[in-house]
């Protein structure tokens, strides 16, 4: 007797589909293992200083060419590694062991570039739109915008840090010309710091600092603060500055993102040194 789909006694077409899939779902996984090292490689042992994952490994892709609509090209895998100008040599691991997370050790911790004020060593150009323009600019470039009716312009408006003193003034406001949202608010500081961009997604715009009072009291301006729960006042003055005044680049909004945000954990008692 027969049976259909057997090609002899022992083997069936459904066997053969099976194997085929173990073969296809193999090579998948050592596809997709491959493929994740073209960011982060090459490694540097922190044992015995040896470059694990350069381009003399097997199991490292050929570089790939990715492209940009403005022009601008990267390989991946490039086999550069990391600079280590970025990270602070007065930091310690948490841990004994290799691998751990580091911290500071020394100085203020919101600039080490380490830890929760790590950053990404992006393009130091402007992110651009599809037209070939700046995407993020002050709103004193940008004529064509305007904050919406019923909405409150905040310029002007006096900016607090987490100690309640005053760190400056909000001078202008950054916008996302394709997303039509403001990113970063230009805070002119205290005693002549100059001015520096705060992230929007870190300021709490009429933050009650006053609470009752500010309730109770009949001049509005008691309710026009913002504050950043994530810096002191002092802390503002050291906030990375832009080269150029009117544009913001990759590398700076990711050095500026990390400085601020770093105080969500390091602007604690534990990291407040003199």
């Amino acid at each position: 007797m027969s049976t259909i789909g057997s090609i002899t006694s022992h083997i069936d077409v459904a066997q053969l589909v099976l194997y085929a899939f173990w073969i296809f779902f193999f090579g998948l996984i050592l596809y997709l293992n491959r493929e994740s090292r073209r960011e982060g490689y090459p490694l540097h042992s922190e044992v015995n200083g040896e470059i694990l994952g350069d381009d003399r490994s097997p199991n490292m892709m050929a570089p790939k060419l990715f492209k940009t609509h403005t022009g601008f090209e990267r390989a991946a895998p490039d086999y550069v590694p990391d600079s280590d100008e970025t990270v602070d040599a007065a930091s310690i691991p948490v841990h004994p062991w290799p691998g751990a997370p580091i911290e500071p050790a020394t100085g203020n911790p919101l600039t080490s570039g380490i830890g929760a004020g790590a950053y990404a060593n992006r393009r130091d150009e402007p992110e651009m739109t599809w037209d070939n323009q700046d995407k993020m600019l002050p709103m004193r470039k940008l004529p064509d915008f305007k904050i919406a009716d019923g909405s409150t312009d905040i310029r002007g408006w006096t900016v607090v840090g987490s100690d309640y003193e005053k760190a400056g003034t909000i001078a202008d406001m950054w916008i996302d010309q394709e997303e039509q949202l403001i990113r970063y608010l230009e805070v002119t500081c205290e005693d002549g710091g100059g001015n520096v961009l705060l992230p929007m997604p870190l300021a709490a715009v009429n933050h009650m600092m006053f609470s009752a009072d500010a309730f109770l009291s009949s001049n509005p301006s008691e309710l026009r603060h913002v504050m950043a729960e994530s810096m002191t006042a002092e802390q503002f003055k050291d906030i990375p500055k832009t080269k150029n005044p009117d544009r913001i680049t990759l590398l700076e909004e990711d050095i500026i993102s990390a400085y601020c945000a770093a105080g969500q954990l390091y602007n604690t008692e534990k990291w407040q040194r003199g």
